[in-house]
């Protein structure tokens, strides 16, 4: 229960960073520029010091995902997690821009820190659970079936029960 609220308050909170307050601009308040002209497609060239906290934004998503997703084991499948995250960010800012003329912009680089940021989170966890007590509360902590949760206990082979499948 603590990582679904852990999650949701999470969510929200990116939501809140990256596209509100949401402004919608029409006639003679709405900015002139062409919602093409809101995309910065220039990677790494135009890097500047909002990488760190664009990075820093995604590294609770890193160390959420062996919590929540079964699939979250290795490092590239955190890049996949970190890059579609970031992608639906730097999407919905184009369409906010390009819809509604708000004032938000899509920046390729925030889609490489962002990764970053979800690959750094998930190292942090992985190191984590390498250390006895951090990994044995990480593992209570981790939903059901999430790539951290502990094995579910054969119950039959203890109990001599062998199932319903053999009783046929």
């Amino acid at each position: 229960m603590p990582v679904r609220i852990v999650a949701a308050v999470y969510i929200a909170g990116v939501l809140g960073l990256t596209l509100f307050p949401f402004h919608i601009m029409y006639g003679k308040w709405a900015d002139g520029a062409m919602w093409y002209d809101q995309i910065n497609w220039l990677f790494l060239v135009t890097l500047d010091p909002s990488a760190i906290p664009n990075t820093m934004l995604t590294v609770p998503l890193g160390m959420l995902l062996p919590l929540i997703f079964p699939k979250a084991t290795s490092t590239r499948r955190a890049v996949a997690y970190g890059a579609i995250l970031s992608l639906a960010i730097e999407v919905s800012q184009v369409l906010c821009v390009a819809l509604f003329n708000n004032y938000r912009q899509a920046d390729v680089n925030d889609l490489l820190v962002n990764t970053l940021g979800c690959v750094l989170g998930y190292w942090i966890v992985r190191l984590a659970v390498r250390i006895s007590v951090a990994g044995c509360m990480l593992r209570r902590l981790a939903l059901p079936g999430s790539a951290l949760a502990p094995a579910p206990q054969d119950v039959g082979a203890a109990t001599g029960d062998r199932g319903v499948g053999a009783m046929a």
